[in-house]
């Protein structure tokens, strides 16, 4: 019996410091963070207290491949990761809980959702559909493939596209927005729109067709966001407005190649010479430009990444952002809230002022884009 109760005392220590090391390493991550301890563990770096424990050393290697296995089959997470990931899910849809009883949305508005834990408690007035199956019947019984070792619990079932169509799928709606700004996202397949709820509260959402979009938010205050001013754009072959200085942009706006990707559209500005390849310098500025507090810049910016290459953004004469390429041909898009530049003459400028490897510059489509009330 005394065996028995020194042997349960040590199980209860080495179990109390391996929890308590695991909780306190979770306390204070943030939500982005909060896999850390899951796939790093308990360490000597980050938990020494363990380490003063006989024989902790092959202890905690167990504990910690446990840690992994359970990870892996998202299962046994600790109490501060579900309090972490619990908030951040609430803050995006808790404020919406103000539409119910509205009759915001239409009887055959149907959306679907990976949290549906949540996010349909905050929506009384709209169809939503369990894309994981945990409520949806349809999803629910669908034959799972994946081996038991590779299995995730209550999420190896998803909801395919058919079963979408079938059901009638044709909104989409996104986390709640405290500005108008906030809800800009790039382009995606769906037609976007935010509606606003109050002055302090957004809601942006996708739709299948637009023109269902019109008949069912009729009368209320939707907006979306679309372009307000063509800085350049370059597809007539003509850069009007733009001021060109040195050898390097000789010929632009040029064709792109198949080398381009990224690109919008046939042409656009490329400071790579077809004789001189990087031996070339020169800079290109575009006309000057205002914009408002709710616009963005948005653009495509590819080439080197070495300093003296890039774009530049100029309010009232002086530089104030720059970007580069990857030292790639691709061509990533770039979008910048202009808040705080409101106002203020801007400009942009591309320039290449060097003649090392990677020395030049791609970019296109600078436009500025905004919102503006929808269906009008």
């Amino acid at each position: 019996r005394g065996a028995t109760f020194v042997g349960l005392s040590i199980l209860a220590v080495y179990g109390t410091v391996l929890q308590f090391g695991r909780y306190s390493l979770t306390y204070e991550l943030q939500r982005a963070e909060r896999n850390i301890l899951v796939r790093d563990g308990i360490t000597r770096a980050n938990y020494p207290p363990a380490y003063v424990l006989p024989f902790a050393e092959g202890l905690i290697e167990t504990y910690n491949s446990a840690l992994h296995y359970c990870d892996r089959h998202w299962c046994a997470g600790s109490q501060q990761n579900f309090k972490l990931s619990w908030q951040y899910w609430h803050s995006c849809w808790s404020p919406y809980e103000v539409l119910q009883g509205k009759g915001v949305f239409p009887p055959d508005a149907i959306a679907s959702t990976y949290p549906a834990g949540i996010m349909p408690y905050f929506f009384s007035d709209l169809t939503v559909i369990d894309r994981h199956g945990l409520t949806d019947r349809h999803v629910a019984r669908q034959t799972v493939e994946t081996r038991n070792s590779e299995r995730r619990i209550a999420h190896d079932r998803e909801a395919d596209q058919t079963y979408l169509d079938e059901r009638g799928e044709n909104i989409a709606i996104y986390p709640a927005a405290k500005t108008l700004r906030e809800t800009y996202t790039t382009p995606r397949v769906w037609s976007g729109f935010v509606l606003r709820i109050r002055d302090d509260l957004w809601m942006p959402f996708m739709v299948r067709e637009r023109a269902w979009a019109e008949r069912a938010f009729a009368g209320q205050d939707v907006w979306e966001w679309g372009v307000v001013q063509t800085v350049g754009d370059f597809e007539s072959g003509q850069a009007e407005g733009w001021e060109f200085a040195g050898e390097a942009f000789e010929g632009n706006p040029r064709l792109a190649s198949e080398w381009h990707t990224g690109s919008v559209g046939s042409r656009l500005l490329n400071s790579w010479h077809a004789t001189l390849l990087d031996q070339a310098t020169g800079t290109v500025r575009s006309p000057t430009f205002t914009a408002d507090e709710n616009c963005l810049l948005s653009f495509r910016v590819g080439g080197g990444g070495v300093e003296d290459v890039g774009v530049a953004l100029l309010a009232d004469g002086a530089v104030v952002e720059t970007w580069r390429g990857e030292n790639s041909q691709e061509l990533r898009l770039v979008s910048l809230s202009l808040a705080k530049y409101a106002g203020k003459t801007l400009q942009l400028e591309v320039f290449d002022r060097t003649t090392e490897g990677w020395g030049h510059i791609y970019a296109d489509h600078f436009v500025v884009v905004g919102p503006r009330r929808a269906f009008e």
